[in-house]
């Protein structure tokens, strides 16, 4: 069925629906309006509720039909929202106490924790219970306030509030947990600050997630991933199902655990050269390593180079792309090229 009244060269039949060139913007609307209505029944029927699996979730029921579209789930444009409330997910603290005490957290009375956002002390309460110390970041005032008056109430000694912001404060402790319901929309900049930038790595990072940000650092292929997994071990220990949180939040989450490597892939004192390092030769795209090398050396060089790391480790690599590399790859690659390209690399790094 066509649209009456339009030329049979402006007609464009595609399956089901059929698109009209000169009224391009009217149907452009209409199709932005049935996307929200769908997106708002999705979310009414709790389509995108996670279900107990196995032992290690929390369960609860899927139907979340009773309760209203947060203002998360509507069409608001990111300029009209308030950063400040909005970017806070807050955890039930019956949940909390939950995921504290089922799963097996390497949190001792020795342990010296730092939480990130802690809110009104969903998790710092029951964390301060099993560590020695509890260093509380908040960097909202009210919220800071608010968790100073509920310790000094509680009279507990061992939870130190501290209103500042996660990215700036300054780690002095040389063994530390970092926990945190952290806030999605700063989750790369946590994890760079933590996994790259810092000097002293946390024993451990107890996060509270969304899952496809665990995906990303839990990868063997992406950049992230790469970078975290050569000192960080991942594994979730929780699914945590949305209803838990207010507001609701639009994805999956996950309270995941990144470890410390006891024996790290690569040692600490060429930690910034090897991020360099990957990044540069990552970066070049969808090339393979023989390419890439030609580049920065000679074809002569390069082929020689390739044929001695085929003798040590028995495996070629000329012909590998650098995005289809994964982190035992990428540690043999640097291992071996680190003292060959490092004048060529490293001589425009600021």
């Amino acid at each position: 069925m066509y649209i009456k009244g339009v030329m049979k060269k402006e007609r464009i039949h595609l399956g089901k629906e059929i698109y009209n060139r000169k009224n391009r913007k009217i149907q452009t609307g209409v199709n932005k309006r049935n996307k929200i209505e769908t997106k708002r029944k999705y979310i009414r029927t709790g389509v995108f509720d996670i279900r107990q699996n196995n032992e290690n979730n929390i369960s609860i029921h899927n139907s979340i039909k009773d309760r209203n579209v947060s203002q998360w789930d509507r069409n608001v444009s990111p300029k009209d929202r308030n950063v400040s409330t909005l970017d806070k997910n807050f955890l039930q603290s019956s949940t909390a106490r939950n995921l504290i005490s089922t799963s097996k957290l390497e949190i001792s009375k020795n342990s010296i924790v730092i939480e990130i956002g802690a809110g009104e002390g969903q998790l710092t309460f029951p964390i301060s219970q099993i560590a020695k110390t509890v260093y509380a970041v908040e960097i909202d005032k009210k919220l800071a306030e608010k968790l100073k008056k509920k310790v000094n109430e509680k009279q507990i000694g061992n939870i130190k509030v501290q209103e500042d912001d996660i990215l700036k404060i300054k780690v002095t402790e040389k063994v530390y947990t970092l926990i945190g319901n952290i806030p999605f929309s700063i989750t790369s900049k946590i994890f760079d600050r933590f996994t790259l930038s810092e000097r002293i790595l946390p024993q451990h990072m107890y996060f509270l997630m969304e899952l496809p940000a665990y995906k990303k650092y839990s990868s063997t292929r992406c950049l992230a991933g790469i970078l975290t997994g050569t000192y960080f071990e991942s594994n979730i220990l929780r699914n945590v199902n949305r209803k838990f949180f207010h507001p609701v939040p639009n994805s999956s989450i996950c309270f995941a655990d990144f470890s410390l490597r006891k024996n790290p892939l690569i040692p600490y004192n060429l930690k910034q050269d090897y991020i360099y390092f990957v990044k540069y030769f990552y970066n070049a795209g969808n090339r393979t390593i023989g390419n890439t090398l030609n580049k920065l050396l000679t074809i002569k060089e390069s082929t020689i180079y390739l044929h001695e790391f085929h003798k040590i480790h028995k495996r070629k690599i000329e012909n590998l792309k650098l995005t289809d590399m994964n982190i035992e790859d990428w540690v043999m690659f640097f291992k071996f090229f680190y003292p060959i390209c490092f004048k060529k690399i490293y001589r425009n790094r600021k």
